[in-house]
């Protein structure tokens, strides 16, 4: 007994394969990135795409209209976050459990400025004390510049709430650079790389258990009068194991009932 067309079945065993593994764990399914194309002064610019801002100052962000999101501060000592509140495929109004955000930002060399991403922020927010975890780069009172992850960050003692941090950076001001934030379960990395040569700076890495589900988002504040610009922003989430599991029965289901099908004997 042997199969009719193996080279079929071949080619449906690998198909499944290949779905299984883009939504196990580890493997992000695309929840929403946006390059900010759009007319410049509005944010973010497309109708399908859901935002809330909060800050210190008004206007806190404007498209450039070149394919940047501005974060402007007309004053010094400003602080701003923006949270994506849309909602796409099993994601509810925003809310991402386990998963990743990625954005690629400018860096700016001021007092105590930091400039980052924002996850399992808790709404309703709150711009100068959002509970959630921050990742991103600080200025510090040193002069010198971190990666940093942090937890429930406030604007004028950021420093207080750092739950990891890197050594000092050697980062040109004005250069753009992707940030890369992973939340799972309790672990929490922050990873940085050169968009020049797409080589990783830096990495750091926490524990922390605080918070399991929440918001996405920008966060930044200067301490001095600046424009900084974002040039992409991306979150992928990673599918809770029911629903790994149901895609895992399924795949199992199909393949049973097509190798019926395909089945005869010579």
């Amino acid at each position: 007994m042997k199969l009719r067309n193996p080279s079929a079945i071949r080619r449906l065993f690998s198909l499944v394969f290949l779905i299984f593994c883009s939504v196990a764990p580890g493997h992000g399914q695309l929840v929403y990135q946006t390059d900010f194309n759009g007319s410049a002064g509005a944010f973010p610019g497309e109708s399908d795409d859901n935002w809330t801002a909060v800050g210190s100052t008004s206007p806190m962000f404007t498209l450039s209209g070149d394919g940047k999101l501005q974060m402007k501060s007309p004053s010094a000592s400003a602080y701003a976050s923006a949270y994506w509140t849309g909602s796409a495929g099993a994601v509810l109004n925003g809310e991402v459990s386990d998963g990743t955000v990625t954005a690629v930002f400018q860096n700016v060399v001021n007092a105590n400025n930091s400039m980052g991403v924002l996850a399992r922020v808790q709404s309703p927010f709150d711009s100068a004390h959002p509970q959630g975890y921050f990742a991103g780069l600080l200025r510090g009172t040193d002069s010198k510049t971190y990666l940093v992850i942090a937890k429930d960050i406030n604007f004028s003692t950021i420093t207080n709430s750092i739950i990891a941090t890197s050594s000092s950076l050697a980062l040109t001001s004005g250069n753009y650079y992707k940030l890369v934030f992973d939340f799972n379960g309790d672990s929490l990395t922050a990873s940085l790389f050169s968009t020049a040569t797409d080589t990783q700076i830096s990495a750091i890495t926490a524990v922390d258990s605080s918070y399991s589900i929440g918001l996405t988002g920008l966060r930044t504040n200067f301490g001095v009068a600046t424009t900084v610009g974002y040039e992409s922003f991306r979150v992928e989430g990673i599918p809770e194991s029911s629903e790994v599991a149901l895609l895992s029965v399924g795949a199992v289901v199909l393949i049973a009932a097509t190798c019926r099908n395909r089945k005869r004997l010579v």
